[in-house]
Formats: C-alpha cells, structure tokens, sequence
C-alpha cells in the first residue's frame, strides 16, 4: 500500500483523508520524553513490596503499540519478546525488572486483517500519550514508563531509554487477587502507601502464536509476549484501589500475568507491579 508508511500509521490518517504520516517530536530537551493450564477453583495469593513509600527501584514498563496488519511490527514485537528474556534471566542486563505490556490497536482492522488481539480500549490509550504533545500515533510504537517515545523495533533507542527510566522515583504496590470458582474473572486490589492512586490494571498472556492468512502480514505465523487481554481502571480511595479483570476460557492461565499501574491518563508511570496467577509469586 504505497499510502501508509510502511513503519508509521495516523490513525486521522485512516480514518479522515488516508494521508501520509509524519515522525513524531516530542517537544522536550529529551529527544524520547513525553512531555506531560489448571489451577484450584480458588485463590487468594498476595506479592508485599519489602518496603514502603517512594523509591527508585521500581520495575521499567515497555509497553508496544503494535498490530497484526502492519508489515513493521513483527520486529517490534520480537524485540520485546527478547527484551523480557533478558530481563527474566539471572543475568539481567537492566538495572531493574522489565514489565512488558503488546497492546494491539485496532486501526489497522480495515485494511485486510483484524487482529484478534486488537481493542479499541489500546488505541484510546495510544492516543492519550499522543495528546500530551499533539504527535501523531504509529505502529510500532514504544512507550518507556509513560515517559520516552521512540519506534518500537528501534533497540539502539530503547535500551538508553530504559535506563533513563531507571532514574524515575517511584511507589511501592502491594498487589493481590482473588479468582472466584468459575473462573470468570479475577478481583484485583493494590495498596500503596501514602498515595490515593489513580491505578490501571491489566490482564496479559504470554507466549501466544497465530496464523495471520490476509493482510500485510499475510502467510507468516507471529508470536507475541505482554498481550493485554483486558484493561481497566481500578476504583481508588485512601491508598486502596479495586478492580476486575476478565477471564476467558480461551486464555492459558499458565501464562498469565496481572499488572498495576500508578499513573494519571497519559502521563508518567509513578509505579509498578506485577503478579503471575499460575503460582502467585511476583514476577519479574
């Protein structure tokens, strides 16, 4: 499609005049900084922060905008694959756990494939971040910590970024749930200390592969890791905040993961958490 740059997508572009896009530039002396199977029945399983209060030493949040249709994405996709392998090692080479997050856009529907993964609930938040600096959005896109923006498969960008990240000040999250018998959703409820939220939460699967046969991606089988399967904000009040995730059957509890953050609509991450169901432990 000679129309739609082949690593960059405007959603106006779709949706208004099918124009060309132009790059993103974040108006900020940074050159990447936004400006503004089975388990039992039931569970009750709680990660604790070791301690209290602020500190910088909080888990790094990738989160990829990214779609099945777009023919510049599988890079992306793979790259934070990768990027949570290294994280998750005992070798690490970041200075804090990564928390990735694939949330499909669902703007590229039209344009010969609709991606299963795809919600309208991602593009909204890819558009959130935009509007702090009036940029346009694109696929792939990475978001560092609510914070640094650069091209999803651009590694030479994101890893500086990442450590950037590692500088920001954050909260502690004490995060637990409970899945009912049934299994047809999960009650989530994080705590943190002298802070009233607001909290966003996400339900997201590890390791799913599909067959995409029509679009650009067209014959080519993917693989994702971070797919957010849902989103919702967290009701808060005095430092506690609940909310529930739905669950699917067609979901691989195994793979899991319940994810909090602390953040206001399209600004800076203030603070994460993350917790496997399969096993109940805080993962990495």
């Amino acid at each position: 499609m000679p129309w739609i740059l082949h690593n960059r997508i405007s959603v106006a572009g779709i949706l208004v005049a099918l124009a060309s896009l132009i790059a993103c530039e974040p108006s900020s002396s940074d050159p990447y900084a936004l400006s503004a199977e089975s388990s039992p029945n039931q569970q009750s399983l709680t990660s604790r922060a070791d301690d209290k209060g602020s500190s910088a030493k909080g888990p790094i949040v990738l989160e990829l905008f990214t779609s099945q249709g777009c023919s510049s994405c599988p890079p992306a996709d793979r790259l934070l694959r990768e990027l949570k392998s290294q994280s998750d090692s005992s070798e690490s080479p970041f200075p804090q756990d990564l928390i990735v997050l694939s949330e499909h856009v669902d703007y590229w529907n039209r344009l010969g494939w609709t991606d299963p993964y795809s919600s309208s609930k991602f593009s909204a938040r890819q558009q959130s971040y935009a509007q702090l600096t009036g940029d346009q959005v694109y696929t792939p896109q990475m978001v560092i910590q609510g914070k640094y923006s650069m091209v999803g498969h651009s590694r030479s960008e994101i890893v500086p970024a990442i450590r950037r990240a590692a500088a920001m000040q954050q909260h502690k999250i004490e995060l637990g749930f409970v899945i009912p018998p049934g299994r047809t959703n999960v009650s989530v409820e994080a705590r943190i200390a002298g802070y009233s939220g607001p909290i966003v939460l996400f339900l997201a699967e590890d390791g799913i592969q599909n067959h995409v046969p029509r679009g650009e991606n067209a014959d080519r089988d993917l693989l994702h890791d971070g797919v957010v399967r849902d989103l919702k904000n967290a009701s808060c009040a005095k430092g506690k905040c609940k909310g529930e995730l739905d669950l699917k059957p067609e979901y691989h509890f195994q793979n899991l993961r319940i994810v909090a953050l602390l953040q206001e609509p399209g600004g800076p991450i203030h603070g994460a958490a993350q917790l496997s169901p399969a096993d109940g432990k805080k993962s990495k």
